[in-house]
């Protein structure tokens, strides 16, 4: 059980996620997906399920995993995983 790699990997994601971007949303120019489970209501992800965030960076697009809560990424990360890989060969 744990991290491969120990926790240091997922702590600096953390910082990074929650912390100041050094980019506005509306300068990012490539494409985005984001990806919330239908049920997270965590007001530390995103208390409208990305929408806002949707609305403001360009190229986004937000999919919703249907069933998932906030922990999306540990219980369905093979279909998250498949989504960026599709992604990739566009």
């Amino acid at each position: 059980a744990g991290f491969r790699s120990g926790a240091a990997g997922y702590a600096k994601d953390l910082l990074m996620a929650f912390g100041h971007w050094p980019i506005a949303a509306e300068d990012i120019t490539v494409p985005v997906t984001l990806i919330y489970g239908e049920f997270d209501a965590s007001p530390t992800h995103s208390l409208d399920q990305g929408k806002t965030l949707a609305r403001r960076i360009p190229n986004a697009s937000r999919l919703l995993i249907p069933g998932a809560g906030a922990a999306a990424l540990w219980t369905h990360s093979e279909f998250i995983l498949d989504v960026a890989a599709k992604q990739v060969d566009k």
